[in-house]
C-alpha cells in the first residue's frame, strides 16, 4: 500500500496543480525498471552521462540501432511505467485516465523528436492505439492502429489489434478484410491465420442454424 502511494499522490498532486509538464514518472523502483526494455536503462533519465556530453559505452550499441531518436526515447520508458502503473490494483478512474494520458504524451514526444523512419515507430503507434482503447477511445485507437501498420506494412501486430478493435465493435466483415490485408503481405502468418480463423468461427456460430425441415420441404 505504501508502494502504491508513493506514485498515486504525485499524481494526485499534479492534477490538482492543472497540466503538467512532461517528467520521470516517481519513485520508480528496482522492480519497474526490470520490466522495460533493455535499452531504457541507458536512456537519459535513467542513466548518468550521456548527451549531451557524448554517449556512453553502454548507448552506443542502442545509437547504432535507433539513430538520433534514441535521444528521445526514454519517454517512451517513461511511458511504459505510467501505463503500467495505472493497471495497478487500487488506482481509481481518475488517476488511471491521467496516467494513460501522460503515457501517450510521453510516446507523441518520441514520434515529435525522432525521424518519420524510427525503428520504434510502428512500436510506440501501436502502444498509443492499447493505450486510447483503454481510454475508450476507440475512433483513435484505430487511427493509431492503422498508422502503426502504415509505417511498417509488415508489423503484424497492428494488423490483430486492428482486427480485434473492429469485431469488438461489431464490424466482423472490416476486421477479416484488414487481416486478409497482412496475409497478403505475411502469407500463412501465424498470429494473423489463427486471429482470422478464430473470426471465421465466431461468425458461423453466429449465424442461424439451417431448418433442415424446412430445407426439406423447400426441395421437394
Amino acid at each position: 500500500m505504501l508502494r502504491l502511494l508513493n506514485f498515486i499522490l504525485p499524481i494526485w498532486l499534479a492534477m490538482a496543480a492543472g497540466p503538467a509538464q512532461a517528467q520521470m514518472p516517481p519513485n520508480v523502483g528496482p522492480g519497474e525498471l526490470a520490466r522495460l526494455p533493455e535499452y531504457c536503462p541507458v536512456t537519459q533519465s535513467f542513466a548518468e552521462g550521456g548527451f549531451p556530453s557524448g554517449p556512453l559505452p553502454s548507448q552506443q550499441p542502442w545509437i547504432a540501432r535507433m539513430g538520433p531518436g534514441f535521444w528521445a526515447v526514454h519517454h517512451y520508458c517513461w511511458a511504459l511505467i505510467n501505463a503500467s502503473r495505472a493497471e495497478a490494483p487500487g488506482v481509481g478512474r481518475a488517476a488511471r485516465e491521467h496516467l494513460l494520458h501522460r503515457a501517450i504524451d510521453d510516446v507523441n514526444y518520441v514520434l515529435r523528436n525522432s525521424p518519420a523512419d524510427f525503428v520504434l515507430a510502428p512500436e510506440l503507434l501501436l502502444r498509443n492505439g492499447d493505450y486510447y482503447e483503454k481510454l475508450g477511445l476507440p475512433v483513435q485507437a484505430m487511427e493509431s492502429f492503422e498508422l502503426s501498420r502504415r509505417a511498417k506494412p509488415d508489423y503484424w501486430p497492428a494488423y490483430t489489434r486492428l482486427a480485434a478493435l473492429q469485431a469488438r465493435l461489431g464490424k466482423r466483415d472490416a476486421a477479416i478484410q484488414v487481416l486478409d490485408e497482412g496475409l497478403a503481405i505475411l502469407p500463412d502468418h501465424p498470429e494473423l491465420s489463427a486471429a482470422k480463423a478464430a473470426l471465421s468461427r465466431r461468425g458461423s456460430a453466429a449465424r442461424p442454424a439451417v431448418n433442415r425441415q424446412a430445407t426439406n420441404a423447400t426441395v421437394k
